[in-house]
């Protein structure tokens, strides 16, 4: 089933068979989603991957919800 999945497309200057992973974890304030995005970019470096993450500080308060 996994080999009718299309080939992410590879970012410029990308090395042959390097791909671009972009994940988004969607949380409401109060629920660790920073945590898991920080697990999961520790779990990505230590796998030789280059990962980073970033999150938007104080919209729970506000929204209710934050993406990570």
């Amino acid at each position: 089933m996994l080999d009718a999945v299309p080939p992410l497309r590879a970012h410029a200057g990308a090395q042959d068979g390097e791909r671009v992973i972009k994940l988004a974890v969607l949380a409401v304030g109060g629920q660790g989603g920073g945590v898991l995005a920080d697990w999961i970019t520790d779990v990505a470096e230590r796998n030789g991957y280059v990962a980073q993450s970033t999150s938007v500080a104080g919209v729970a308060q506000r929204t209710g919800a934050t993406i990570y």
